[in-house]
């Protein structure tokens, strides 16, 4: 019996510690498990790049076999890429541990390289090095050389022009599939000619090679709902009262060119409105859920997403005395966490 119980305990313990690890990895929280800076990909040299050590890469033939090889020649691009969630890819999948052979989004969180598979397909997965995610060789790597939207350049890689680097169809085998890709290509900022790149690769000035000289170019750093300033320039929140008997909340897509929340069913955008008498005591609260449909359910379930462009409109009624009524739109990256831990968008109060 004492066996049996013991057995009990190490399984309740064992699914609560992968539960905990999904929690936090889903919400973008460090999970600070030893060991687990071993699996990630080397963090880059925060050295001064070393001109014999650029120049020997330079001459080297590379095997294109890990993400590390890229470091020596493209230290900045580097450092970008391994702050980004590309580099978490697989980590961000619902369970660290996983048969990369049975789980679909492993097709997209570790692929082989999109050039070889065909940037317009979905992804297969590769056979190792799961745990560098999405990186260098994912994207620009074609059988023995690297594509990329710079001409004219020379290099141990043996650097090649594609244009489809400027255009959003190079975002388009892994984004395609929970259909941010078909929501750029319908809404008003495709027909206006910004891509993706637009807006989650900013331009910045700095090194394309380790030591060469500065230029123009994209970060390799994404902007995402992650960051708040993104999800205040993609998302508003306007409010107003109507005759004094009604609050009219209006919740805007201004700046996303797909929906919002988008791709994924773990997302939640959402609004919390509390009405207050004049004492300050709590005389109504509403919510409203703007959700992302699981692919499955998509036929059968509507989607309260945010399309681009789209303005939705809640009016609620008031109680017939003056108070206040506080607003808060927030964003979760993770829809089971409390509302409390959610990342602001904007709050606004209005007296009535």
């Amino acid at each position: 019996m004492q066996v049996l119980r013991a057995i009990l305990v190490v399984l309740v313990a064992g699914a609560l510690a992968t539960w905990v690890c999904w929690v936090h990895r889903l919400a973008g929280e460090p999970l600070g498990i030893p060991g687990l800076s071993q699996v990630l990909p080397s963090a880059p040299s925060t050295a001064e790049p070393s001109s014999a050590l650029a120049g020997a890469a330079a001459k080297a033939v590379l095997s294109f076999t890990s993400n590390v090889e890229c470091e020596p020649c493209h230290r900045e691009i580097y450092q970008e890429w391994f702050q980004d969630q590309h580099a978490l890819a697989w980590f961000n999948t619902p369970l660290l541990a996983q048969d990369p052979k049975l789980v679909e989004c492993n097709n997209c969180h570790a692929p082989v390289p999109i050039l070889e598979t065909g940037i317009d397909k979905l992804p297969i997965i590769r056979t190792g090095r799961f745990e560098e995610g999405v990186g260098c060789l994912e994207c620009h790597q074609n059988r023995d050389r690297v594509e990329g939207p710079r001409g004219g350049t020379r290099g141990a890689c043996n650097p090649t022009y594609n244009e489809s680097f400027a255009e959003s169809i190079i975002c388009s085998s892994c984004h395609a599939a929970h259909g941010s890709y078909a929501e750029w290509q319908g809404s008003d900022w495709a027909r206006k000619g910004y891509t993706c790149q637009a807006c989650h690769m900013p331009l910045v000035d700095a090194p394309v090679v380790t030591g060469g000289p500065v230029l123009r170019r994209r970060s390799h750093r994404m902007r995402t709902q992650r960051d708040p300033e993104v999800l205040r320039a993609a998302v508003t929140v306007d409010a107003s009262i109507v005759d004094g008997r009604k609050v009219e909340i209006r919740v805007a897509n201004v700046g996303a060119a797909h929906n919002v929340p988008g791709e994924i069913s773990n997302r939640e955008l959402f609004l919390a409105a509390v009405v207050r008498d004049r004492d300050g005591r709590v005389v109504r609260e509403h919510r409203e859920s703007f959700k992302t449909p699981r692919r499955t359910q998509r036929a059968s379930i509507p989607s309260t997403q945010l399309r681009p462009g789209e303005t939705r409109t809640i009016t609620y009624d008031l109680e017939p005395e003056h108070g206040k009524v506080e607003i808060f739109l927030g964003y979760k990256l993770l829809l089971y966490v409390p509302d409390d831990r959610s990342i602001l968008v904007e709050e606004k109060n209005l007296d009535f």
